[in-house]
């Protein structure tokens, strides 16, 4: 799941995973987060602007924030040889893989609606493959673009994948 994390100093968006290695009240982010790897995952907006007097360090660990799980109805996993253009969605991170990045995309939008804004990012020409599957048992979206015999680019988009590994994309 994704949580929305905030105070009065701004929001962050991240995905959770719970660990008993943590104390209850308690909230782990990495600081190395920034703008061009990920929507909302810079933990620096959510930091108090309070800093040491002598090291002028910010008081990163002492900031309280809420937290509360962010409703989004859609998410996509989304892998391309270039970057893509990221302004069209809500939620999204991006991480490089051998020969390309890989995306993880989420909206408080139908899953309809996250195909037709990833489409365009997909496009091939005349001579090349498109390949489009609709499962609508697991109420999946899946498409591969090949050019010259090769992924070019490949996403599934459902209203959950949270729970599916696809650790596989990385090797692509």
């Amino acid at each position: 799941d994704i949580a929305d994390i905030y105070n009065q100093y701004g929001n962050a968006k991240a995905r959770v995973q719970l660990s008993t290695d943590m104390n209850p009240g308690q909230l782990f982010m990495p600081i190395h987060w920034g703008d061009t790897a990920s929507s909302h995952g810079k933990v620096c907006r959510i930091v108090s602007p309070e800093v040491d007097p002598i090291s002028a360090q910010p008081e990163a660990k002492f900031t309280p924030v809420a937290i509360k799980p962010w409703a989004y109805t859609s998410e996509a996993i989304f892998l391309s040889r270039e970057p893509i253009d990221t302004q069209a969605f809500e939620y999204w991170v991006q991480r490089q893989v051998n020969g390309g990045y890989l995306y993880y995309i989420a909206q408080a939008s139908t899953d309809t609606a996250l195909i037709d804004n990833i489409k365009p990012l997909a496009q091939v020409d005349v001579d090349n493959t498109r390949i489009e599957f609709n499962d609508n048992t697991q109420q999946q979206f899946r498409c591969a673009t090949m050019v010259n015999g090769e992924v070019n680019t490949l996403y599934i988009v459902a209203p959950r994948l949270a729970d599916t590994d696809y650790a596989w994309l990385d090797n692509l």
